[in-house]
């Protein structure tokens, strides 16, 4: 039996993160990128710098992001900060390669130090998704930002995410 990951408050979010940041660039860049686009640890470890559109603040995630993982390719909206953030991580590298388990490793070792608790990737998708739940964004669009295909009830305007890309764009915490 799976229990599903309870999602971080703000402030405890904030906390890791700046634990992280403090640790290591990498392991900063890591709970930032989790955190704020719900990327699976498996698509994180994966992440390129071609994956960013700095000029259309998106994170473009291709198809093939992960084997074995039915997902479609899409779009996530990023901040002014995130765009910077990746970019930031990205004059050093072009790519993150490393495996899921590392992404992890890093996560899990920042929050038992900081937090005294099991966060994990699945943790902070599960906190990106419930700030956007608690900002009012419609359930249509956090499946498509979470890379599900989409019910044939789904409406999201053809030129972006709409009400999610408002509130990504503005800081979810």
């Amino acid at each position: 039996m799976s229990k599903d990951p309870t999602p971080l408050s703000p402030p405890k979010y904030n906390k890791l993160l700046k634990a992280a940041e403090e640790r290591s660039h990498r392991h900063g860049f890591t709970v930032y990128a989790l955190g704020y686009t719900g990327l699976r640890s498996s698509e994180f470890s994966r992440l390129s710098c071609e994956w960013l559109d700095s000029e259309k603040q998106m994170l473009q995630v291709p198809k093939d992001a992960v084997k074995g993982i039915r997902s479609r390719v899409r779009s996530i909206p990023l901040s002014e900060d995130g765009v910077e953030r990746f970019e930031d991580f990205f004059t050093t590298r072009r790519e993150v390669a490393i495996s899921p388990s590392t992404v992890t490793k890093r996560v899990k070792s920042v929050s038992e130090d900081s937090l005294s608790e099991n966060v994990t990737p699945q943790t902070l998708r599960s906190t990106f998704t419930t700030r956007l739940l608690q900002t009012e964004v419609p359930q249509s669009e956090i499946r498509q930002l979470l890379g599900y295909t989409p019910s044939k009830w789904d409406l999201v305007p053809a030129d972006g995410y709409g009400v999610a890309e408002k509130k990504i764009r503005n800081g979810l915490y």
